[in-house]
């Protein structure tokens, strides 16, 4: 059957001349001149792995060059093999798929993306800040920042270099037997002046500096011994804080209790303290001193060079002796509860000798 023959030689045409244009596609020549190259089956478009070789089917080449030839008529045994394979063949060329052997199309090349490595040591003595604190330290000129009040923004600010002064002219240093400013000469300040800014970092500058001053101990130490942390687990201990504070002239402390507080209301021996009835006379804010004599009479001054006069108001009687006061309290002021609470939580660290003084404290209101 001419027509079967026909339709199956362009079928196997169509698909080389595809099979070629993705080579072209990819770069890659043309291989169906060499048949060596198409011994070994490779995966094909469909993506099952299983392509037959070109050489599977020598007489679908030789048709295909046979049919180019406009004389060419096929003979009776292939024209009886064709009709009675015309099923197999149709079924065999949609089921198969022929491919190029040995060609595989090449992955697009990707750009790296990988970075440069790092150096791990890093060089300090390239960067912009270390080189300034070394200018600085040379006391050379250097680009330095300054913050502006205004826009809190650092600004950068020129820094002129280190420049030596003027010798010492004080009228001081001339009169005195201890300086001697004038003995050194204009080189010797120059040399020096450069040793100290070139040949010298902080550190050494710093204890050169030191070296030239004379340490005396301080007049005021601490005892030995003697901690400023200290221990106290009741009001009782302040005192020998407070007199053991200083040696010379220590401090006296006097403690008191409820019975130290009086009641000054009831001695009203002078119904006013103004030195004076009537316009014209002192006021109160003219008085400069007071003082309380036993008998109960009162004495002012209105100058502190003048001499002690009696206040002229008439003085109250008073009931019973005038040298005795009455106290304020007749016993201790009881504290809130909420306060004692408070108080008997120090109790989980302080020693239990302690403890009956945080007991007995006064409370219930």
């Amino acid at each position: 059957m001419p027509i079967l023959e026909d339709s199956l030689a362009a079928e196997l045409l169509c698909r080389l001349l595809a099979e070629e244009d993705d080579m072209i596609q990819f770069g890659l020549s043309p291989m169906l001149e060499d048949t060596a190259a198409v011994e070994s089956p490779v995966p094909g478009p469909s993506g099952n792995g299983n392509c037959t070789p070109l050489s599977v089917y020598p007489d679908a080449i030789n048709d295909i060059e046979n049919d180019s030839d406009s004389s060419y008529k096929p003979s009776s045994d292939e024209s009886d093999s064709d009709s009675s394979t015309e099923h197999s063949e149709d079924n065999e060329s949609e089921a198969s798929t022929i491919c190029p052997a040995n060609v595989s199309p090449e992955p697009a090349c990707e750009p790296n993306l990988s970075k440069r490595p790092r150096n791990k040591t890093s060089k300090k003595e390239s960067w912009e800040a270390v080189k300034k604190k070394k200018l600085r330290m040379e006391g050379k000129a250097y680009t330095g920042s300054k913050t502006n009040v205004v826009t809190r923004k650092n600004q950068a600010e020129e820094k002129r270099c280190r420049e030596q002064g003027p010798p010492c002219t004080s009228s001081f240093c001339l009169k005195s037997k201890y300086r001697h400013c004038q003995e050194i000469i204009q080189e010797d300040r120059t040399a020096l002046f450069q040793q100290f800014l070139s040949n010298m970092d902080w550190g050494q500058r710093k204890t050169y500096v030191a070296s030239l001053v004379d340490f005396v101990p301080t007049k005021q130490q601490r005892k030995p011994g003697t901690r400023r942390r200290r221990q106290i687990f009741w009001p009782a201990e302040y005192v020998e804080v407070i007199t053991s504070a200083r040696e010379s002239q220590p401090y006296k402390v006097v403690q008191v209790d409820h019975t130290f507080v009086k009641d000054f209301s009831d001695l009203r021996y002078y119904q006013s303290i103004r030195p004076g009835t009537l316009s014209g006379d002192p006021q109160v804010v003219d008085i400069r001193c007071l003082k309380y004599l036993p008998d109960g009479t009162l004495h002012y001054k209105l100058h502190y060079s003048d001499e002690w006069q009696p206040l002229p108001q008439r003085r109250r009687r008073a009931h019973g002796d005038p040298g005795v006061i009455n106290q304020l309290y007749r016993a201790r002021l009881p504290i809130k509860d909420t306060k004692w609470q408070h108080l008997q939580q120090p109790k989980e660290v302080l020693p239990a000798d302690y403890h009956y003084y945080y007991d007995g404290l006064p409370h219930g209101r």
